[in-house]
């Protein structure tokens, strides 16, 4: 993953921003993914995240710019990226099948649209391979925390409208504390289902000058914050997101 340092943007995107619709100039942020592309050693397939459920496969030939906010890929030399201010980015990989993928999770992809979401997508994508999803490893990055992330009633409803018994709206209502006034405290990394365990805290907004928050900029820029695995490597047990796994998927099995 990468933070806000090493690359030449300027004030108020500083530094290192890959975010095309920023506001930033196009020719500063095709640096800093040059950047990045550099330190890694392989292109990243950087997609148009519309904070939707849809997923596509990757390879060498495929075009910067499609809409999706999962990726997967079963090539070598070629990286899944997400890019994340806020949302939460899954990284996930198989530990004997090549076969990597990135989604970009916001609240919107998680309730997604009748019960699919984008953990759903991915476990399509890892079915499609003929994987086990409960096989599979995951990575949850860092996101913003239950403490900092306020959301209204509609946040909850898009949550709770699609579940059937009470026992799985008892677990998720205990994902949001109410703070009044209509408004919640909202646990993200909790909507996945999934351990909530990540390499770096969560993001107060506060954070935003060490990693980008979408808060922390006023809404003014969009993210800067990249995920990435795939890359290089024949076998994905040499990359972060495989120091940092655990068992996945058993929810959407």
């Amino acid at each position: 993953m990468t933070t806000r340092q090493g690359g030449m943007s300027p004030q108020p995107w500083d530094s290192l921003n890959l975010g095309l619709f920023s506001g930033d100039s196009s020719e500063n942020v095709l640096n800093n993914r040059g950047l990045v592309q550099s330190a890694m050693g392989v292109p990243a397939v950087y997609l148009r995240q519309v904070h939707g459920v849809k997923g596509l496969g990757i390879e060498h030939q495929t075009p910067p710019g499609l809409e999706a906010d999962v990726a997967w890929t079963t090539h070598t030399g070629v990286a899944c990226c997400v890019m994340a201010a806020d949302c939460l980015p899954i990284l996930v990989c198989h530990p004997k099948f090549k076969w990597v993928a990135a989604a970009h999770a916001g609240w919107r992809g998680l309730a997604g649209l009748a019960g699919h979401g984008v953990v759903e997508t991915l476990s399509e994508g890892a079915k499609e391979q003929g994987l086990r999803t409960a096989d599979c490893i995951a990575w949850l990055g860092p996101c913003i925390g239950p403490t900092a992330f306020e959301v209204g009633e509609d946040v909850v409803q898009a949550f709770l409208t699609h579940l059937n018994s009470p026992k799985e709206k008892k677990a998720l209502e205990n994902l949001f504390v109410a703070k009044g006034h209509g408004k919640y405290w909202a646990d993200l990394a909790g909507y996945t289902g999934l351990p909530t365990k990540t390499l770096l805290p969560d993001l107060d907004p506060k954070d935003g000058k060490r990693i980008e928050t979408y808060r922390y900029s006023g809404g003014k820029k969009e993210v800067v914050l990249l995920k990435v695995i795939g890359g290089k490597h024949d076998y994905p047990g040499d990359i972060n997101v495989h120091r940092y796994a655990w068992e996945f998927f058993k929810s959407v099995q």
